[in-house]
């Protein structure tokens, strides 16, 4: 096949059907690949909607108000288009349950709803309530005691009415009853309880107390044991011997059985006890409370023995 060169102004162009077909594949894909690469925004119901946008590139504009406390506030907006709407009316009325402290106008009939005696005949009439919740007319307020541990406890009471001195609390108020109660305000004497004195110490003779005592007293309690202060098992709270706890004599000496003149006839430590130990501190044996010494001290590193002469 013959080739031709045409020279156009510029480079050298050479064109032999050898590379005709590959050249137009090269021209075709490179046509494909700009028209599949159209960035835009791809959603319809966006403002800048682009038909021939094959690729959305985040640039879709939804106007509209973008401010959330407008009443036509769109969450869906992100170009605010000021279309925003502010509703400035409301109830003015501190005293309603729907007080608007934003309003800046109260519409034509009033919108506040107020809690309030509507009964015209009652003292604490309110001409502007809208409704009465049961509580606010004077005339079926009721006054009571509204402490519920209270004998004259009124359940049906206010709490903003409650009359504290009106409430009655019944006890034993004899300051000398076992069952004593200083918050009483009327007196209940047939409720009262006698004191009556017992031992409740159980390491006595006479425990348990007799049935119907309330308050224990140790000057009432018997205790028997050693009454010797000089033995070894002296109860100083003991009034009169006892068989099954006789005394036994102090013996005085060492009473550590480690020790070396330990004596195991001994009750009470003279503080005569002698240890055999390592003495020396630098050991790593050393035993503080040694007093002779064992002679089998050992260190670390071992010591060498002395080199002959």
């Amino acid at each position: 096949a013959a080739s031709s060169v045409v020279q156009l102004g510029g480079p050298v162009v050479v064109h032999h059907p050898r590379f005709e077909h590959g050249r137009e594949a090269v021209e075709a894909a490179t046509a494909r690949s700009t028209i599949n690469t159209v960035a835009g925004c791809t959603d319809k119901l966006a403002a800048n909607y682009l038909s021939v946008a094959t690729e959305d590139d985040g640039s879709c504009l939804y106007p509209g108000c973008t401010k959330p406390d407008a009443s036509n506030y769109n969450s869906k907006a992100n170009k605010d288009d000021e279309s925003c709407v502010f509703d400035t009316q409301g109830c003015m009325d501190s005293l309603a349950d729907n007080y608007a402290p934003k309003a800046e106008s109260q519409p034509d009939p009033s919108p506040c709803v107020i809690n309030g005696c509507q009964n015209s005949a009652d003292a604490n009439y309110q001409p502007k309530a809208t409704y009465d919740d049961g509580k606010q007319c004077e005339s079926y307020q009721v006054l009571g005691c509204t402490d519920s541990a209270a004998k004259n406890y009124r359940p049906d009471a206010l709490p903003g009415n409650a009359d504290a001195a009106a409430c009655t609390y019944f006890g034993c108020a004899d300051p000398d009853a076992f069952n004593y109660d200083s918050t009483a305000t009327e007196t209940s004497f047939e409720d009262c309880v006698p004191v009556n004195i017992g031992c409740f110490d159980s390491y006595a003779v006479n425990f348990p107390p007799p049935e119907g005592a309330n308050t224990h007293d140790v000057s009432v309690c018997y205790f028997a044991g050693c009454t010797d202060s000089t033995a070894f098992n002296y109860n100083p709270k003991a009034q009169f011997p006892s068989t099954a706890y006789p005394c036994v004599p102090k013996v005085n000496g060492c009473t550590d059985s480690l020790a070396e003149t330990y004596d195991p006839a001994a009750n009470e430590d003279d503080a005569s006890c002698v240890y055999k130990g390592c003495t020396d501190s630098s050991a790593s044996n050393f035993d503080s409370k040694a007093t002779i010494d064992s002679g089998d001290c050992s260190f670390w590193p071992p010591r060498l023995p002395p080199s002959p002469p």
